[in-house]
């Protein structure tokens, strides 16, 4: 099957992209075909911070609390690419957390947080972790209807039981 030389130059930068998991991609930036929209931005210790950056780092340092039972906080922002389309906006949010209960130790933390929605935003945090934990596999979304992303690494035991049309007839079970 033949395909288009530009054609075969992103699909290689988005393998390649995907290899990383999106994030720690500066090696790549002068080899990204000018089609791919792929943005990246390093703070300095005095830069202001973007403030959804923020609000998306703090994001998925929630996730990872709340799967994790820890209590990491933002300590600062070291980097974040940004990955456009049409229809979503990407977050690949590189950040130093710190640990109270490890006496304020620093974490490096990753995260990636999508943005998708024309009148309002939906967010969704598909990566939450310590840097140095296992990557995911090289898995990038490539549209806002790839399902196969959202495969969740915490959560591998059967849905439960849907309730049967009987369990919501005892009307004193429930209070407002």
């Amino acid at each position: 099957m033949y395909l288009d030389p530009d054609i075969k130059e992103q699909l290689e930068f988005w393998k390649r992209f995907g290899e990383s998991d999106g994030f720690d991609v500066d090696h790549l930036m002068d080899v990204k075909p000018s089609s791919c929209k792929l943005n990246t931005r390093t703070f300095e210790d005095n830069d202001d911070y973007p403030t959804h950056i923020v609000h998306y780092a703090k994001m998925g340092l929630h996730k990872y609390n709340l799967i994790q039972g820890t209590n990491l906080q933002l300590s600062s922002i070291e980097k974040f690419n940004t990955r456009y389309s049409v229809v979503y906006c990407g977050y690949y949010i590189t950040l130093i957390a710190k640990d109270p209960a490890a006496g304020s130790c620093l974490v490096p933390f990753q995260t990636r947080v999508l943005e998708q929605g024309i009148d309002k935003n939906d967010l969704t945090c598909y990566i939450a972790r310590p840097k140095y934990g296992p990557p995911r596999g090289g898995k990038v979304l490539t549209t806002h209807l790839d399902t196969e992303q959202v495969d969740d690494d915490f959560y591998k035991g059967s849905l439960p039981a849907w309730p049967s049309e009987d369990a919501f007839k005892d009307k004193k079970r429930y209070y407002v």
